[in-house]
């Protein structure tokens, strides 16, 4: 539990600190901006100035709404997961569960390809999740915590339209989560009571393992909030609840909605 625990909160710090830093916008940006008054001077990296009395004022310039709000908070609800022992249909199933991540979608090309696609690298900073399974046995948890990487698609449909209907931008992504997971178990007694009388349901007893997590999802965003889903899945190795017992593969899936922040 300390080792999570620490785990956890470093990996929080690192993720609220790559989070705020948000890029600058550069004179090599300013072709696919569009000034914010009329007498604004339009720049591309191809042009020179010959304005002696004003240069350009990076305030001038207002990103391209389509391509903006490349950070992520992403809040979720998990609603499908399944523990199973592989190879079995014998496991468990989720009674609810949430999620949060927080990371940067890192696009290119500058130019977006036919005006309306880009691509980008994904990095997420902070990746946690908590799920609630449970019968009349015992009270089951899973808490997994990671970082991830991998690769979107993103489409602005609308792109050569109104600048109200610009924004609006269809993604899909898939990213590979390396993982710690925790497995707390709470046993009761036939009666849904804690089975204090053998020692085992006074306290949770937790095993960890290392997770190989893949991640597929489809996200609608418009400006700064979008909504997603998506689908999980992996496998890991936990020791066994009895003392000196082989440790027992699980199989992991996972579905989820979110409701996503971006900046």
């Amino acid at each position: 539990m300390k080792r999570l625990a620490a785990l956890m909160c470093m990996s929080a710090f690192i993720a609220i600190q790559m989070w705020s830093q948000k890029p600058q916008t550069g004179f090599s940006d300013l072709k696919c901006c569009k000034p914010r008054h009329n007498n604004a001077y339009v720049a591309t990296p191809h042009q020179d100035y010959h304005m002696p009395d004003r240069q350009p004022d990076y305030e001038d310039y207002e990103p391209d709404p389509a391509w903006t709000c490349t950070s992520y908070l992403n809040l979720g609800y998990v609603f499908d997961q399944q523990l199973n022992i592989a190879g079995t249909s014998f496991g468990y199933s989720s009674k609810w569960g949430a999620s949060a991540q927080i990371g940067n979608s890192y696009m290119v090309p500058r130019d977006a390809i036919l005006g309306m696609v880009k691509v980008a690298l994904d990095a997420t900073w902070l990746d946690l999740s908590g799920v609630q399974y449970g019968n009349s046995y015992n009270d089951f948890y899973h808490i997994t915590a990671g970082m991830g990487v991998g690769a979107s698609l993103h489409v602005a449909p609308l792109a050569h339209m109104s600048d109200a209907l610009r924004p609006l931008r269809i993604e899909g992504y898939c990213r590979f989560v390396p993982s710690y997971s925790l497995l707390l178990t709470k046993y009761k007694s036939a009666a849904g009571d804690d089975d204090r009388d053998s020692g085992s349901g006074s306290e949770y007893n937790g095993r960890g393992a290392f997770v190989p997590v893949v991640s597929l999802g489809i996200a609608l965003d418009y400006r700064a909030i979008g909504i997603g889903y998506e689908y999980r899945f992996g496998n890991a190795k936990y020791k066994s609840q009895v003392d000196g017992g082989p440790k027992t593969k699980y199989d992991m899936t996972s579905s989820r909605i979110y409701i996503s922040w971006r900046m």
